[in-house]
């Protein structure tokens, strides 16, 4: 199997004539299916935008949400919502849904969205305002007043959202590693300081509460020092900038890069042999 890997596509933010390009990059590079790793829309055009992309490709498309694709709604909202219509949609895979994904028989595929937690850098001193706090429902709810209060709310919420998806993603290890030697494993926030980048600089303390997920990277490296024989290569997406880290000798992470407007897919992923 050949897999085509895209991040940040943005497709609210794209003309048609770009969306249309990037099918046909995706049919044009001989790929068996494609990856997203996240901010594929946002809520009120999201599943819309899904649907065009499926019926345009004709192939598997698996995805993991960003936060970008809550925008205009809340988290319990646009998952029920998705939930329904990937039912209805055999070949969009939802990979918070769809467990493991074999590729090969020694390869596999598994996602969770990896929220931002807050715990790298110093979120105490940040003084960053994004626009997740007021345009995402569960978010303004914790934000709303301000003052050291809200910022208290908002950061018990966003530990909460990363420990859920390092509990599920430590669930689907367990499952995926004594039967797969090499994992990949799709996220949109990096898991690891290391991976974070802007304008080729490491992230900043105050910026890195929000492009990190410190309980998903915990999940990985224990999970790969228990298995030194294994590979994985983590794909993520949220900083648009594009960079590789190996955290561990068979634990390699991959940022994509993107830009609004112009979505592309990155480097493609072949058999086992490029692991």
């Amino acid at each position: 199997m050949q897999l085509a890997w895209a991040t940040d596509v943005h497709f609210d933010c794209a003309r048609q004539e770009w969306i249309d390009g990037f099918c046909w990059e995706v049919i044009g590079c001989g790929a068996d299916a494609l990856l997203i790793t996240g901010d594929i829309s946002q809520a009120p055009h999201l599943t819309m935008s899904l649907w065009r992309l499926d019926q345009q490709l004709q192939m598997p498309v698996y995805f993991v949400l960003g936060n970008h694709d809550y925008y205009g709604s809340g988290i319990v909202a646009v998952r029920r919502r998705l939930a329904r219509f990937t039912r209805r949609n055999p070949r969009l895979h939802w990979l918070d849904r769809e467990g493991i994904v074999p590729l090969t028989e020694q390869a596999c595929l598994i996602g969770v969205e990896g929220w931002y937690d807050g715990r790298n850098g110093s979120f105490a001193d940040s003084t960053v305002e994004l626009t997740d706090f007021y345009a995402i429902t569960e978010l303004a709810r914790v934000s709303r007043g301000g003052g050291a209060g809200g910022r208290l709310r908002l950061l018990h919420l966003l530990q909460r959202l990363g420990d859920r998806d390092a509990a599920r993603l430590r669930r689907l290890l367990v499952m995926a590693l004594p039967r797969f030697r090499q994992i990949i494993v799709a996220t949109h926030v990096p898991p690891f300081v290391e991976a974070c980048r802007y304008q080729g600089q490491p992230t900043g303390d105050d910026f890195l509460p929000f492009f990190s997920c410190r309980a998903v990277g915990e999940v990985l490296k224990e999970a790969m020092a228990r298995y030194p024989d294994h590979r994985m290569i983590v794909l993520s997406g949220h900083t648009h900038e594009q960079c590789t880290v190996r955290i561990l000798p068979n634990l390699e992470v991959r940022v994509g890069g993107a830009e609004y407007g112009w979505p592309t897919i990155n480097k493609m992923l072949l058999k086992s042999d490029e692991f």
